[in-house]
């Protein structure tokens, strides 16, 4: 890879970062940092069997806009 391809993709990367949010005690704290309107992963480890996830988002303001959600 050549340098200004490099630089190409570090550079499309830092217009739309995706932000991973770590689901321990400050999870909460961690996503008031995050920015509007940005795509948030967040990566958590399950156990053998049925599992039950519960996607709710909030902000200050009420609730937020949850676009899509991807489970794989």
């Amino acid at each position: 890879m050549a340098v200004a391809e490099g630089s190409a993709a570090v550079a499309r990367v830092l217009v739309d970062p995706t932000f991973e949010l770590i689901p321990l005690k400050n999870v909460h704290e961690q996503a008031a940092a995050v920015p509007r309107g940005r795509t948030v992963s967040v990566t958590a480890s399950l156990t053998a069997g049925a599992n039950t996830i519960r996607i709710a988002g909030t902000t200050s303001g009420g609730d937020a806009n949850i676009d899509s959600v991807t489970v794989s």
